[in-house]
């Protein structure tokens, strides 16, 4: 017996440092909280499990999560250091766990999928593509060693979709230089089988992340003009409670032309002390309210820059109370704002840096700009009227004129007059073509999406191919994953 015991004493220490990943109920509800934006609720339950057992390493990939949505809701460099601080103490700690786990390989692919994200929205780009690779390898072997594993499913779907709608360019080097290559089409068949059964599986907890993630995805990346309506059956399993649906709903029901809709979910979206300051959505609110021509657009946006502790849209937030005054005639305040625009926040993301071309731009057409606003709102009917009574004659710059075409061009695309919407379309197309602006890409893109609808699939082609041959154009990389993916639509059809 005294030769057995320290036997069993080895066997069960060997048994706590191989770890164990048990996502239990304990670490189910932490999840939900923490995907709620619950974030304290969360972070309590998680300290809860560490103390009952401690072997469980389903907490790091807790933790992760929690870092990873600090910094989603604050934006702030010093939460963003922080993630990124604790990485390697949590890829450490995973790699010494159980190999025979699906949730092994998973978990480390989530780490560093979290991470990259992050990176990306910080500018950090050459490291978020290592991190790609890394959680792109550990997604593929999981899935070859557990293809039921749907938890999974979600990872790898996702960078199929967005590394398979990735420019040109950016697609090369990754596939040359880290070896990743992703499908679209790939992507979004596995993500939709994954969605229609994760409800009845055992990791049924896992479907509101799952179809968050793709409602965006499906706006913003693969640019579906069903966008809107899939969201709205994807999501509505998802409790009240989630903040995270609240903002999903708003933004693309935002980008889809619902504005009203964004501005009810935005406006009775959850709120108290239990919930993490989310403070991009009351940006939004405010954006929604300016499309709307609200007189109260101006104090939304001064709620969000006065409260808002992070790096992102201070500039183009300015920008856009510049424009609230100078729709209603006030220039003293228009250039008060400017100058504020210019002066306050940072030139990270792509809003910022595009506020500030906006304002080297000029003072825009407030013909234009109304417009432009209305539209973005869905008011297609009042951002007509604004344009109807003026022709490209109107205007002195050429700038000017691209975009009276390119609007008026947008506005009956979406009034549903085809032939009136390829005549602007084309006439922006056939001057803006070389020129620094969107509004010729677009007009191919948006002209081949409506080819495509008709039928016409040899026309569509031809405008998606033509939009991505189109060079050194604002929001290059957007326009083209949009074309790309209408290419791959088209894939299905021999014109």
């Amino acid at each position: 017996m005294k030769k057995i015991l320290p036997l069993i004493f080895f066997f069960l220490i060997s048994l706590v440092a191989e770890g164990n990943f048990d996502f239990n109920e304990n670490c189910i509800q932490a999840y939900k909280k923490i995907i709620a934006l619950r974030l304290d609720e969360g972070r309590s339950l998680v300290e809860r499990e560490k103390k009952i057992n401690p072997g469980n390493s389903i907490t790091v990939l807790l933790d992760n999560y929690i870092d990873f949505y600090t910094v989603f809701t604050s934006e702030t460099k010093a939460d963003f250091e922080r993630f990124k601080s604790n990485k390697s103490d949590r890829i450490n700690r995973l790699e010494k766990e159980n190999k025979k786990s699906p949730y092994y390989l998973f978990c480390i692919a989530e780490v560093n999928l979290q991470l990259a994200f992050t990176r990306a929205r910080f500018g950090e780009y050459y490291t978020t593509a290592f991190e790609i690779q890394r959680a792109m390898e550990a997604y593929k072997e999981n899935q070859r060693k557990f293809p039921d594993f749907l938890p999974n499913r979600k990872g790898l779907a996702l960078l199929n979709i967005i590394i398979g709608s990735a420019p040109s360019g950016l697609k090369t080097i990754m596939n040359t230089l880290i070896g990743v290559n992703g499908n679209v089409q790939v992507g979004i068949q596995l993500m939709e089988k994954t969605l229609a059964e994760l409800p009845s599986s055992p990791y049924k907890f896992y479907y509101p992340e799952t179809a968050l993630y793709y409602s965006y995805v499906l706006n913003d990346i693969i640019g579906d003009p069903g966008a809107y309506a899939k969201m709205q059956h994807y999501l509505s399993p998802i409790d009240n409670d989630c903040l995270l649906k609240y903002f999903v709903k708003g933004y693309i029901s935002m980008k889809t032309a619902h504005n009203e809709e964004a501005i009810a979910m935005l406006e009775n979206r959850p709120s108290g002390k239990e919930y993490e300051p989310f403070y991009h959505l009351d940006y939004l609110l405010a954006v929604a309210k300016l499309n709307r021509m609200d007189s109260d657009a101006v104090s939304a946006f001064q709620l969000y820059v006065s409260t808002y502790p992070g790096v992102f849209n201070i500039k183009d937030a300015y920008l856009r109370m510049a424009w609230s005054y100078l729709i209603r005639g006030n220039l003293k305040k228009y250039n008060e704002y400017i100058a504020l625009a210019q002066n306050k926040g940072f030139s990270i993301n792509d809003k910022d840096k595009h506020a500030l071309n906006e304002i080297e731009s000029g003072m825009p057409d407030i013909f234009l700009l109304s417009a432009r606003l209305l539209f973005d709102g869905g008011y297609y009917g009042r951002a007509l009227n604004v344009l109807k009574t003026k022709s490209v004659f109107d205007f002195s710059t050429e700038r000017d004129k691209l975009e009276f075409n390119y609007r008026l061009g947008r506005i009956y695309d979406q009034l549903k007059d085809d032939a009136k919407a390829i005549s602007y379309y084309g006439a922006a197309l056939a001057k803006g073509a070389g020129k620094e602006w969107y509004f010729a890409a677009y007009s191919s893109l948006y002209i081949g999406r409506i080819y495509e609808e008709n039928k016409n699939y040899a026309q569509a082609k031809m405008y998606y191919q033509r939009c991505l041959d189109m060079n050194g154009h604002e929001y290059k990389s957007s326009i083209d994953a949009k074309a790309k993916a209408g290419l791959k639509r088209l894939q299905a059809f021999r014109p």
